[in-house]
């Protein structure tokens, strides 16, 4: 998982993509839709950034279904959060329906300002019931800024495997692709820290969207790696 939040977030299912014949996967409300707004007044990237209204021991936050894990296999990455002193913020990786089938991370120091909280999860599983939740509860609100996840043994953010591959080729150089992938990349918008890097929406004929745009300095990054 990885990005903003270029989408508004609901419980009502995304549609299917008419060229591409897909479903984005999409983060959902944990609660009610009201328990959460997109707050375009401290955003932390981009237009808004999702605000979520605590409702007292009853969990509030975000969800995403779907990740792919590997059992026994590490991912780490991070969270952007900002919130009020009496919110408590889990983040957690669930692989199946028992409530053993997750491992939770409390998340500690919690500040009006947004501040980077590391994650690290071991999968326990691979079962059908995978997703990853951003949950609070108890007095106040807080705001999800950004959050990425990945397999710990990535290579500056690129799967080792396809870089292994791309290195068998002795390739000294690599460009940008051309046509739709790039038509609405603007490079300067790329440069600086990953998670405040504006989603920027494709072509309009393919309705498709970048959740999180290789910025400049990551792919010569991966050049090099």
């Amino acid at each position: 998982m990885s990005g903003g939040f270029y989408y508004p977030i609901g419980s009502k299912p995304a549609e299917r993509n008419p060229v591409r014949g897909t479903v984005a996967n999409r983060w959902r409300p944990i609660g009610p839709d009201k328990s959460e707004v997109m707050d375009s007044k401290e955003p932390y990237t981009g237009d808004h950034t999702p605000l979520i209204k605590l409702a007292g021991a009853e969990p509030r936050g975000i969800q995403q279904s779907g990740p792919a894990l590997c059992k026994g296999k590490s991912y780490t990455g991070r969270v952007v959060l900002a919130g009020e002193a009496g919110a408590r913020i889990t983040v957690s990786l669930i692989w199946g329906p028992r409530p053993a089938d997750r491992q939770v991370i409390p998340i500690m120091g919690l500040a009006r300002s947004y501040s980077k909280f590391p994650l690290k999860f071991t999968a326990g599983g691979n079962g059908e019931d995978r997703r990853s939740e951003i949950a609070g509860t108890w007095q106040g609100s807080f705001h999800i800024g950004a959050v990425s996840l990945m397999p710990a043994d990535n290579i500056r953010g690129f799967r080792p495997d396809t870089t292994g591959l791309l290195r068998q080729h002795r390739t000294g150089r690599y460009r940008f692709p051309g046509e739709n992938f790039i038509s609405a990349h603007e490079w300067r918008g790329t440069i600086g820290d990953s998670d405040k890097i504006v989603e920027t929406p494709l072509i309009e004929t393919s309705k498709a969207l970048r959740n999180a745009p290789l910025s400049a300095h990551e792919f010569e990054n991966s050049s090099i790696s």
